[in-house]
């Protein structure tokens, strides 16, 4: 007879006291959302206790005190807002009271909500995007100065412009408690090549498990071109900083901040620009030149259509810019990583 296969050796874990278990989920159930995220919702469950204290309502929430917060609050603050905070609410009083989002979804809520869209509603006001216009004007003023804080934006507008990235992803939050390092680019992921730059992007809003997504910057022959500032970049970031592990850097040796982009951008770019400006930018840019949807929406990590409201022109307008080009080649669409 054959010996019977050995069983592996069972694994014995320690019990933990019960104190010791409500701190661990208390733990994990504080990191289930980005700490930007859970500054709204708490400023959002701030705005609804303070309001049921000062009508007198309990803080459990019901379909009227729900549905007269909505109401309160029409007359204040745009209606998308309201819904930011009703999702709010929902997350930090979900623990407490099972029924809120149950509660969220009645009939009473849903149509107050309604309502303030069809009576406050207004529309939203976007940002210019950046045109090849602008980074040319950018190259021209940019390309030869020498102070490492200019090549830094330099490099991270184009960078930003082409591979579709957030302003918050080249940068850190302003607020210090938003600040989460695990999604600061790193410099050691950076690879160049000939004709390439690809850089490693640790975590997006579409990516909350951090595996990471290659951001892939291909070389152009004029002055669209991000990799030439991006190796100059790397060269003056290097020199001074040759051990740091983040790969945006100050001359201070900060990771900038979003503020300190976006100042930049409104003191150099005319027009309204805001953070946006790069990522639709960028979008637009590639829709004028014909690529696909679902190739723009790849290369912007969109996991929904909401691309579609990032190309900032008509699709007229779109439509006869493409058929005033020849048809862009396999090699001249964006890499998808």
């Amino acid at each position: 007879m054959s010996p019977s296969p050995k069983r592996p050796r069972k694994r014995v874990r320690p019990t933990w006291a019960r104190e010791e278990l409500v701190r661990r989920r208390a733990l994990l159930l504080g990191y289930c959302i980005a700490p930007s995220t859970d500054i709204t919702y708490t400023s959002a469950l701030q705005r609804y206790t303070d309001f049921c204290d000062q009508h007198q309502f309990p803080i459990e929430p019901t379909p009227d005190s729900l549905s007269f917060f909505v109401a309160y609050l029409s007359v204040y603050v745009k209606p998308s807002t309201i819904a930011s905070y009703l999702s709010g609410i929902c997350n930090k009083l979900e623990p407490y009271f099972p029924s809120v989002r149950t509660t969220r979804q009645s009939r009473i809520v849903a149509q107050t909500l309604n309502g303030a869209r069809r009576l406050c509603g207004t529309a939203d006001e976007r940002k210019r995007p950046l045109t090849s216009e602008d980074l040319l004007s950018l190259a021209t003023s940019y390309s030869t100065k020498t102070a490492h804080d200019d090549k830094l934006f330099f490099a991270a507008i184009m960078a930003g412009f082409h591979g579709l990235l957030r302003v918050s992803e080249l940068t850190m939050p302003n607020k210090k408690c938003a600040r989460d390092p695990r999604r600061y680019m790193l410099r050691h992921k950076v690879v160049l090549e000939e004709h390439s730059t690809t850089l490693h992007l640790p975590g997006h809003k579409a990516d909350q498990y951090l595996a990471g997504h290659q951001v892939v910057l291909q070389q152009h022959q004029n002055h669209l071109d991000p990799c030439a500032p991006m190796r100059k970049y790397l060269d003056s970031r290097d020199a001074l900083f040759p051990f740091h592990p983040h790969l945006w850097l100050r001359e201070n040796g900060t990771v900038p901040t979003f503020g300190w982009i976006v100042k930049k951008m409104k003191v150099f770019f005319e027009g309204d620009i805001g953070g946006s400006s790069i990522r639709s930018g960028g979008a637009t840019h590639l829709a004028l030149l014909g690529v696909p949807n679902q190739t723009i929406q790849a290369v912007g990590r969109w996991s929904s259509e909401a691309f579609r409201g990032y190309l900032r022109k008509h699709p007229i307008v779109v439509q006869s810019a493409i058929w005033a080009r020849p048809a862009l080649s396999a090699t001249q669409l964006p890499p998808q990583a």
